[in-house]
């Protein structure tokens, strides 16, 4: 909750732009449950205002696989009073 979560995807996304042959980071901020859509910052648009993009869930899981479920979470130095606040 409320923490940046980048993740490592490679191959084909639906929605990406480009193919993802080598692999790519994405930062994750959110969920669509309606849509069932992962919803990500994605640095590699040309345009910023193409960088907020969603993934179907299915392609984004699977992209996801192929990288291993790599993740990194950022956290605040003192996580233990951050997350204290979050779970309010």
């Amino acid at each position: 909750k409320n923490l940046p979560v980048v993740i490592s995807v490679r191959g084909p996304l639906i929605g990406s732009s480009h193919p993802l042959t080598f692999g790519h980071l994405i930062c994750v901020v959110g969920y669509d449950a309606d849509k069932q859509r992962v919803l990500c910052i994605d640095s590699g648009f040309s345009e910023d205002e193409k960088t907020f993009v969603g993934y179907p869930l299915h392609d984004f899981m699977q992209g996801w696989g192929r990288r291993h479920q790599i993740a990194y979470i950022f956290t605040p130095k003192d996580l233990e009073s951050s997350l204290a606040k979050i779970m309010q």
